[in-house]
Parts: structure tokens; sequence; C-alpha cells
């Protein structure tokens, strides 16, 4: 995975777009003077937070969908063990997300305004609120970067073990081939060493003849006086 999709993937969760969140719902808090509108407040700020997490679970889903399909054909022409690539690290995330925003709805629904609401209590909760948020964020983050790479790592060692017994094939093919290639020519050396002894034997046979017919022509001398 390259720097330009990490960022893609982390952008939902970027600590800039937060501190836009943080400064935008501060303004609204500080400005709004019932309890009601502080509690509307918090409403949005967690709304504005789950949006941005919800928008990086997606994309960790479209790469997730992307990695399956670029494994799946692998997997069939090699018959690579299954892979499932979903992105389940950040579904306690969410969770916790969500329970934090049930705490501060409830926080927001007891609030008790008396003559100043944007008051030290408000203050103080939302500090709070947005510092365990900042954690919140910059752990996801990093989840999803240890998600990303035991994905890509899990990915690569399934790779690596077919590439590696693809190489024996492909090493025992190329003994066989060259242990093939050897005995054909040991076939084509017989071969030859063959038509050699044919032509000898024929070349002895033909001078056999000769020397025969030579002898023939010679006069019997065995009864001369």
């Amino acid at each position: 995975m390259n720097t330009q999709e990490r960022e893609k993937l982390l952008e939902p969760l970027s600590l800039d777009g937060l501190e836009e969140i943080v400064e935008r719902a501060k303004h609204d808090m500080l400005a709004v003077w019932t309890t009601y509108g502080i509690y509307e407040s918090f409403g949005k700020f967690f709304a504005d937070t789950i949006a941005g997490f919800d928008e990086a679970l997606a994309r960790a889903n479209r790469l997730s969908e992307k990695m399956t399909n670029a494994y799946r054909s692998l997997e069939q022409i090699y018959a690579l063990p299954k892979l499932d690539t979903l992105p389940y690290i950040l579904l306690p995330r969410r969770a916790e997300l969500l329970a934090l925003s049930d705490y501060y709805e409830r926080f927001g629904k007891r609030l008790e305004i008396a003559a100043y609401p944007q008051g030290m209590v408000v203050r103080k909760a939302f500090f709070n609120l947005a510092k365990q948020v900042r954690t919140f964020v910059l752990e996801t983050r990093s989840d999803l970067l240890e998600w990303v790479e035991e994905t890509f790592d899990l990915m690569n060692s399934h790779l690596q073990r077919c590439s590696s017994q693809a190489q024996e094939k492909l090493a025992a093919l190329t003994a066989i081939a060259e242990s093939s290639a050897s005995i054909q020519q040991r076939i084509e050396d017989l071969r030859l060493r063959e038509a050699r002894i044919h032509y000898e034997i024929d070349e002895l046979t033909s001078l056999q003849s000769e020397l025969d017919r030579y002898f023939q022509a010679i006069p019997d001398l065995s009864g001369a006086a």
C-alpha cells in the first residue's frame, strides 16, 4: 500500500479535520443559552465525529473488497487458503464511540443550566470530551494501519508460499526436462553409433565378398608337382 492510498484511507480521521469539528462545536456550545441548545451541540459534535469514523470504515471496506478480488483469482488458480480481509478490528472502536456519545447525551439531558450556561461545568465537560475523542481518533488511525499491515502481510505470506511451491515445481520440471534431454541425446548418440556399426558391417561384408572372389580366381595349386 503506497503513501497516497494510506493517506486516502486515513483522511476521514485526520487530526486537522477533528480540530475543525472541535472548534465548531466549542463555538456553537458557548453561543447557546439553553439546556437543549447545549445538548444539541453535543449531539452535532458526535454526529460529525461518527460520520468521519463511518467514512473511514467505508473506505476500509472498499479496500478490503479490492484486496479480496485481487486475491480471489490467485486463490482459485493456486488453491490458496481463504483470506478474510474485513476490517473487524474497527468494530469495537465504533461501539466505543457510540458508548461515549450515549454518555454525553445523558449528560446533556440531565444538565441543569443556571445563570451561566456557558459556565465551567459545560466547558470542562467538553474539553474532557475533546481530549477523549482525540485519543480515540489517534488509536483508530493506528488500528487502521495495523489492519492494513496485517492483511497485506497475510496475503504476502500466502503468495510467497505459493511462489515457493511454484518454484519447486518448476525446478522439478526443469530437472525432468534436462534428464529427458540427456536421455534423448544418449539415444541420438546410440543411433549414430548403430548407424556407424551398420556402415562398418556393410564395408566388411563388401570386403569379404571381394576377398572371396579374389581367392576363387586363384588356380588350385595343391596338386602341382
